[in-house]
């Protein structure tokens, strides 16, 4: 099972002797936990990855939204004086 972004459910062994009852050793469910280990350890290095991307972008995204303000600010500023001074003279 997991989730929707992928991940799987982590599985939680509380009993260990009842958990092995029934297993001649205890090989298997090594190897089925080293498997989950290594699954969530590429699900962090991805995650991480993609945290440093993001980062990396970001004095580029507040120099995108610095720019748009500006241009909202002047138009602002152009509507007012358009409707200001030519439309309404006085």
């Amino acid at each position: 099972m997991s989730n929707p972004r992928g991940i799987p459910k982590a599985f939680f062994v509380a009993n260990v002797d009842e958990f092995m009852q029934g297993r001649k050793n205890a090989d298997e469910p090594i190897h089925e936990f080293e498997e989950q280990y290594k699954k969530y350890k590429f699900m962090e290095a991805n995650t991480i990855q993609r945290k440093k991307q993001v980062a990396s972008k970001l004095p580029e995204l507040n120099a995108t939204i610095d720019m748009l303000d500006y241009l909202i600010l002047k138009r602002v500023i152009f509507l007012f004086f358009y409707f200001y001074f030519l439309k309404f003279p006085n």
